[in-house]
């Protein structure tokens, strides 16, 4: 979120253009977002995560704040006054979105293939997977297009 960035979307969101902005690494810039009407920002997470200056979770969640008090006061009348919505961009953990979800009502994200993966990862659920398989397996589940045969 930059001043020559924020002036551009501004230009296109007054043509109708959705606009997200991104590279946002502070809660202040949520507000600059959500006034020029845009659609999303995007914090990255996961670089603020790294640079440990801030807590990038609670950063994001005070965005998440900043853009719902915004938005409720957006019925203003201004034709910029668009609902916005926080991004979190560079996720580089499953706990960290989870929390986001439960504790800030987030549900806007990009996230790598491998945290995907990972969110299918608990292996209690493996086990017990497992555990119905070699039951189905002992009472003949599977065998029974074999059987008709």
């Amino acid at each position: 979120v930059t001043a020559e960035g924020t002036v551009a979307a501004s230009k296109l969101i007054n043509d109708g253009v959705r606009v997200c902005l991104t590279a946002c690494y502070a809660s202040d810039q949520a507000l600059i977002a959500s006034a020029v009407g845009a659609e999303y920002i995007a914090p990255y997470l996961g670089r603020m995560e790294e640079q440990r200056f801030v807590d990038g979770v609670e950063e994001c969640l005070r965005m998440q704040q900043i853009v719902r008090g915004m938005n409720s006061n957006s019925n203003s009348g201004n034709d910029n006054s668009k609902t916005t919505r926080v991004l979190v961009a560079s996720i580089r953990n499953v706990k960290s979105m989870t929390d986001l979800v439960a504790r800030g009502s987030m549900d806007t994200f990009t996230f790598s293939p491998d945290i995907a993966r990972k969110l299918f990862v608990e292996q209690l659920t493996i086990d017990a997977a497992a555990d119905f398989e070699a039951a189905a397996q002992r009472c003949g589940a599977g065998s029974g297009a074999n059987a008709s045969a």
